[in-house]
C-alpha cells in the first residue's frame, strides 16, 4: 500500500480543496447577493421616480 505520509498528503490537499470550494461558494453567494440588493435598489428608485398614473395602471 502507500506509505503514511502519502496517504497523510493526499488528505490534506483533499482538506485543503474543500476549505477552498467551500470558501469560493460562499464568495460567490456575496457578490449575488451584492448583485440582487443592487438590483432591488435600482428597481426601488426607478418606482419612485415613476409618474403616479403610471404606477395607477
Amino acid at each position: 500500500g502507500l506509505p503514511k505520509e502519502k496517504l497523510e498528503w493526499v488528505n490534506n490537499i483533499k482538506k485543503l480543496w474543500i476549505t477552498i470550494r467551500k470558501l469560493i461558494k460562499r464568495e460567490l453567494i456575496r457578490e449575488k447577493k451584492k448583485e440582487i440588493k443592487h438590483k432591488i435598489e435600482l428597481r426601488q428608485e426607478f418606482l419612485s421616480t415613476k409618474p403616479k398614473h403610471m404606477i395607477d395602471k
